[in-house]
């Protein structure tokens, strides 16, 4: 198959390089604005759609900024493409209902890439909770977002502006996703966000939430304006507690005043590489998960969050 990459920032770069490294049967190429810094992994460039149509790619990677993600798609899906749409969807609602028409008449497949639900600790954690029924469930993450890409401004990413689909609710949306996943549909009880640092411009840098699912309460706290790296998952039953480290990949399971530990060793890039396998094994299948159906009920929600946290 061809395929084209649409961005190569930090993960469009990881999504190429595993391509090429696990893929070499499919033909590598990317969409690029900046003619003047050349990719340094040897791939192709593409700088004009005359160029993409003479082309004329099986699929297309979408890793561009958040605002153009959805623009782009309906570009690809107009030209035959399959697409793979790195999260979130989008930043608003714009264009949702042509992107859906599209991939149900043209029958392509549109993932959007949550890639967490290929980690071992999610994966541990969907198979007990389907043993046990929690009681709460309490959910952390926090980092710096001077952090995430040390040699860039955070002030001059997209992350830093509200307007261009940064702030932490759509950034960190991996936590809505996973929530949705373990637990089920879930409804806004409270918030509080705001922008409480200077490591954005204009977008809420931490929220709070109290959410439910069928009567779970679950507590969320997203930050970007910590030093303390953390992402957790704190779920307690009824004869026993769970905490699960996704940074460390470990869970531990408190029962009886003992402990008992879960390791996971893995590497970042084989939670990408699984994900890229799910999706070309299940490029013609359509209950795949994070398929666009599945994936926009999910923004909807997230949007509404958002909405919320900046009303």
């Amino acid at each position: 198959m061809k395929i084209i990459i649409f961005g190569l920032g930090s993960i469009g770069q990881r999504h190429a390089r595993l391509l090429q490294q696990h893929f070499p049967q499919h033909y590598l190429s990317a969409f690029r604005s900046n003619r003047t810094a050349r990719n340094n992994l040897g791939i192709l460039e593409l700088h004009c759609w005359d160029e993409v149509i003479s082309l004329s790619p099986d699929v297309a990677f979408i890793t561009n900024p958040t605002a153009e993600h959805v623009s782009t798609a309906i570009a690809c899906l107009e030209k035959g493409m399959h697409l793979f749409i790195e999260k979130p969807l989008s930043n608003n609602l714009e264009s949702l209902e042509r992107l859906s028409y599209l991939t149900e008449n043209l029958r392509k497949t549109v993932y959007v890439a949550y890639c967490l639900r290929f980690h071992p600790v999610i994966l541990w954690l969907k198979n007990h909770l389907q043993q046990y029924r929690p009681l709460h469930a309490a959910i952390y993450n926090s980092s710096h977002l001077s952090q995430w890409r040390k040699a860039v401004n955070p002030r001059s990413n997209y992350s830093a502006y509200r307007e261009k689909g940064g702030g932490i609710i759509l950034d960190q949306s991996h936590e809505f996703d996973y929530i949705r996943y373990l637990f089920g549909p879930f409804s806004l009880t409270a918030i509080q966000a705001g922008r409480i640092s200077n490591v954005t411009h204009n977008a809420e840098d931490y929220v709070d939430l109290l959410l439910k699912v069928n009567g779970l309460a679950i507590t969320v706290h997203l930050n970007f304006c910590s030093y303390f790296t953390q992402r957790r998952i704190i779920i307690d039953f009824a004869d026993h507690c769970i905490k699960a480290d996704l940074i460390a990949s470990v869970i531990t399971e408190y029962r009886d005043n003992q402990k008992k530990e879960y390791c996971f060793p893995i590497e970042l890039d084989e939670i990408y590489l699984c994900q890229l396998h799910y999706f070309f094994n299940n490029l013609n299948n359509p209950g795949f998960m994070n398929g666009l159906d599945e994936a926009r009920l999910l923004f909807k929600d997230i949007i509404s969050l958002k909405q919320e946290a900046v009303s």
